[in-house]
């Protein structure tokens, strides 16, 4: 059962309105000693050194030697502009797996909407022009990825076992224990998803948005407390890219990587999910940053 929540507003895309950015392409191999290289060989130099190079995702290198993989500029310098070329690149990915050479998954970088430096807006928009990723289901069947230098949507991460603070409609909170990580999506918006047993038994799916926190027991008291975790940094490692880049995933490749892993002829992507977290635990901010640094 689905807990209630407040339900986002949908999104009017200003499809004839907007002016849309110069989409510059880039599909040739990291020059990490370019004269101010722009922000889609710097994506192109992280997508090598750490999405393939440290195998951070198995489909990637394939999809890549297929040169299925499209990485492509936005000069678009406000909100706007960016949707009209997200809009364009999601409607040039064909349907079908795709033949050697034509992109079935692209990475749109946009370096130039200045607000974007910072964290906040740019989670802004995509938390809500862009539906938390959500907002081209429905007519391309597609998710939206988001990337940022700075991305911390993550303040900590949690897994089967548990203990949880929920934020009820109502205002209220209650107690649970997390019984799976993964629940799923939200059948109107996408969101992720846990599946919780709340403290009198009754057992929900809830959104990952409406956690407070992790709870732990005071060794001192033996009552519950927020505990103080920061398991969120490798969640959040994995979603750093050196410019705030958008990577429109079709909802046809996550079937096939799921089919192939229930067939066995593909990796597990829960085994992937949690080993990813564990190496990025291992990198560490530090190691992440000297990362970005030598991607520019």
């Amino acid at each position: 059962r689905l807990l209630p929540h407040v339900a986002h507003c949908a999104v009017l895309w200003p499809r004839a309105a907007s002016t849309a950015g110069q989409l510059i392409p880039f599909s040739g191999t990291s020059l990490l000693s370019a004269a101010k290289p722009g922000g889609e060989i710097l994506v192109r130099a992280w997508l090598d050194a750490f999405v393939i190079g440290r195998t951070f995702c198995p489909w990637a290198r394939p999809a890549d030697k297929r040169r299925n993989i499209r990485i492509v500029e936005s000069s678009g310098k406000d909100a706007d502009e960016v949707i009209f070329d997200l809009l364009s690149e999601a409607e040039a990915l064909p349907d079908g797996p795709g033949a050697d050479g034509q992109a079935t998954t692209t990475l749109v970088v946009c370096p130039y909407v200045e607000e974007w430096k910072e964290y906040p807006a740019f989670r802004d928009f995509y938390e809500e022009e862009l539906e938390g990723g959500s907002g081209f289901l429905e007519e391309f069947d597609m998710k939206i990825i988001a990337f940022h230098p700075k991305y911390l949507r993550y303040g900590f991460s949690v897994e089967e076992g548990d203990r949880v603070a929920i934020a009820n409609a109502n205002g209220t909170t209650s107690s649970a224990t997390v019984l799976d990580e993964e629940g799923g999506l939200h059948p109107q918006d996408g969101e992720e998803l846990l599946d919780v047993r709340f403290d009198d038994g009754e057992e929900f799916l809830v959104r990952y948005s409406s956690i407070i926190t992790k709870l732990a027991v005071d060794a001192t008291t033996g009552e519950e407390r927020s505990a103080d975790d920061g398991s969120g940094d490798a969640a959040n490692l994995l979603s750093r890219a050196p410019r705030p880049t958008f990577h429109l995933l079709r909802l046809e490749d996550l079937d096939a990587a799921g089919d192939a892993a229930q067939a066995g002829s593909g990796p597990n992507i829960k085994a992937v999910l949690a080993e990813n977290a564990r190496r990025a635990a291992d990198l560490g901010l530090d190691g992440m940053d000297e990362l970005l640094k030598q991607c520019g």
